[in-house]
């Protein structure tokens, strides 16, 4: 019953991480009429000078940033040697993402390509050690959309590959996370 307890924890932390990073997406996006898939980054939505929501936008990047270092420090670091260091830097950027908004310019741009560099690596790197195919193929996936948008085969702002290919990422974690609960309860 505490294993089950225990992995329920687990499970729910991670959740909680991605709910609190989309929440304040979808928030922010809601409040917004300015915003639009079509030009704009997510992040625009955080600048501190031009984004009304830039509060909420950062608040829930750095915060769900911080839990997601946490689940992987707690929990991923017990059963994997890589992933569990690159996830762990995937929350940290998010962190710092939030923490160096786009009025930072260079500084913001690169710890954002390293978020997005650092997630895709963890999704193939957590694959590779749980010997997921599907992980695999999710990770192919992520690289396709990237390389659609910039040899401009898919259209429209860097929201868009951003929010998806993140997504991506978050959904094959928690399906995962939610896999081992059902599977250790029966």
């Amino acid at each position: 019953m505490v294993t089950i307890m225990k992995d329920y924890i687990r499970f729910l932390l991670l959740l909680v991480a991605f709910i609190i990073v989309y929440s304040s997406i979808a928030v922010s996006i809601m409040l917004s009429p300015w915003f639009s898939w079509s030009r704009n980054a997510l992040s625009d939505l955080g600048h501190c000078m031009k984004s009304g929501v830039a509060v909420i936008f950062n608040f829930g990047l750095i915060t769900g940033g911080l839990i997601l270092a946490l689940y992987s420090t707690i929990y991923l670091r017990r059963e994997t040697k890589a992933s569990w260091i690159i996830l762990f830097l995937s929350g940290y950027t998010l962190q710092l993402i939030g923490t160096y908004d786009e009025i930072y310019g260079r500084t913001h741009l690169v710890v954002s390509i390293l978020f997005f560099v650092l997630f895709g690596l963890s999704l193939l790197s957590y694959s590779l050690e749980k010997k997921s195919k599907t992980g695999v193929l999710f990770f192919l996936s992520y690289m396709v959309i990237w390389i659609a948008y910039y040899t401009r085969v898919l259209k429209g702002g860097v929201s868009i590959p951003e929010f998806i290919t993140s997504f991506m990422v978050a959904a094959f974690l928690i399906i995962k996370e939610f896999q081992t609960v059902i599977r250790k309860a029966t």
